[in-house]
Protein backbone atom coordinates (compact mmCIF):
# COMPACT_ATOMS: atom_id res chain seq x y z
CA UNK A 1 0.00 0.00 0.00
CA UNK A 2 2.74 2.62 0.66
CA UNK A 3 4.95 1.67 -2.04
CA UNK A 4 1.36 2.35 -4.36
CA UNK A 5 1.23 6.25 -2.88
CA UNK A 6 4.91 6.59 -3.42
CA UNK A 7 4.96 5.23 -6.90
CA UNK A 8 1.43 7.43 -7.73
CA UNK A 9 2.99 10.34 -6.04
CA UNK A 10 5.87 10.22 -8.24
CA UNK A 11 4.00 9.75 -11.19
CA UNK A 12 2.18 12.77 -10.75
CA UNK A 13 5.14 14.72 -9.96
CA UNK A 14 6.60 13.76 -13.53
CA UNK A 15 3.26 14.48 -15.16
CA UNK A 16 2.99 17.83 -13.46
CA UNK A 17 6.59 18.61 -14.27
CA UNK A 18 6.64 17.10 -18.04
CA UNK A 19 5.14 20.90 -19.26
CA UNK A 20 7.99 22.85 -17.66
CA UNK A 21 10.63 20.26 -19.14
CA UNK A 22 8.95 20.78 -22.52
CA UNK A 23 9.05 24.37 -22.35
CA UNK A 24 12.91 24.52 -21.25
CA UNK A 25 13.60 22.60 -24.46
CA UNK A 26 12.27 25.17 -26.38
CA UNK A 27 14.28 27.80 -28.11
CA UNK A 28 13.61 30.53 -26.31
CA UNK A 29 13.09 33.82 -28.57
CA UNK A 30 15.82 36.72 -28.27
CA UNK A 31 14.30 39.44 -26.14
CA UNK A 32 17.16 42.32 -27.04
CA UNK A 33 18.04 42.63 -23.65
CA UNK A 34 22.03 41.80 -23.18
CA UNK A 35 23.71 41.87 -19.69
CA UNK A 36 25.15 45.68 -20.67
CA UNK A 37 21.78 46.66 -21.45
CA UNK A 38 20.08 45.75 -17.59
CA UNK A 39 23.63 46.65 -16.22
CA UNK A 40 23.39 50.02 -17.15
CA UNK A 41 19.43 50.48 -16.46
CA UNK A 42 19.95 49.06 -12.73
CA UNK A 43 23.40 51.54 -12.57
CA UNK A 44 20.87 54.58 -14.15
CA UNK A 45 18.20 53.57 -11.15
CA UNK A 46 20.71 53.39 -8.52
CA UNK A 47 21.91 56.83 -9.39
CA UNK A 48 18.89 58.15 -9.12
CA UNK A 49 17.82 57.05 -6.08
CA UNK A 50 21.16 58.03 -4.69
CA UNK A 51 20.81 61.65 -6.02
CA UNK A 52 17.40 62.31 -4.88
CA UNK A 53 18.13 60.49 -1.50
CA UNK A 54 21.28 63.18 -0.83
CA UNK A 55 19.14 66.03 -2.64
CA UNK A 56 16.35 65.32 0.27
CA UNK A 57 19.08 64.65 2.86
CA UNK A 58 20.74 68.43 2.34
CA UNK A 59 16.95 69.95 2.68
CA UNK A 60 16.16 68.49 5.36
CA UNK A 61 19.60 69.54 6.76
CA UNK A 62 18.71 72.92 5.55
CA UNK A 63 15.05 72.52 7.35
CA UNK A 64 16.96 71.80 10.19
CA UNK A 65 18.98 74.43 11.08
CA UNK A 66 16.31 77.05 10.11
CA UNK A 67 14.15 75.44 12.55
CA UNK A 68 16.47 75.02 15.37
CA UNK A 69 16.15 78.55 17.05
CA UNK A 70 19.48 78.63 18.50
CA UNK A 71 18.62 75.29 20.29
CA UNK A 72 22.38 73.44 20.78
CA UNK A 73 20.79 69.91 20.33
CA UNK A 74 18.61 70.73 17.32
CA UNK A 75 21.99 72.62 15.48
CA UNK A 76 24.13 69.21 16.61
CA UNK A 77 21.19 66.81 15.12
CA UNK A 78 21.14 69.26 12.04
CA UNK A 79 25.25 69.61 11.42
CA UNK A 80 25.15 65.25 11.86
CA UNK A 81 22.28 64.88 8.75
CA UNK A 82 24.88 67.72 7.29
CA UNK A 83 27.63 65.50 7.77
CA UNK A 84 25.97 62.20 6.56
CA UNK A 85 24.76 64.03 3.32
CA UNK A 86 28.11 64.91 2.65
CA UNK A 87 29.71 61.38 3.28
CA UNK A 88 27.21 59.82 1.28
CA UNK A 89 27.88 62.22 -1.99
CA UNK A 90 31.51 61.47 -1.74
CA UNK A 91 30.93 57.85 -1.42
CA UNK A 92 28.31 57.96 -4.04
CA UNK A 93 31.12 59.98 -6.03
CA UNK A 94 33.65 57.62 -4.97
CA UNK A 95 31.86 54.98 -6.28
CA UNK A 96 31.06 55.70 -9.77
CA UNK A 97 34.56 56.97 -10.03
CA UNK A 98 35.94 53.29 -9.06
CA UNK A 99 33.23 51.86 -11.13
CA UNK A 100 34.72 54.08 -14.22
CA UNK A 101 38.26 53.39 -13.50
CA UNK A 102 37.27 49.56 -13.13
CA UNK A 103 35.40 49.29 -16.42
CA UNK A 104 38.17 51.35 -17.94
CA UNK A 105 40.59 48.28 -17.21
CA UNK A 106 38.20 45.31 -18.02
CA UNK A 107 37.70 47.35 -21.51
Amino acid sequence: MKINKILSSLILCAILALPVIAMAALEQPETGYTWDVVKAFILGIFWLAASVILVIMFIVSGIMFMISSGNPEKISAARSTLLYAVVGTVVVILAGSILTVVKGWIQ
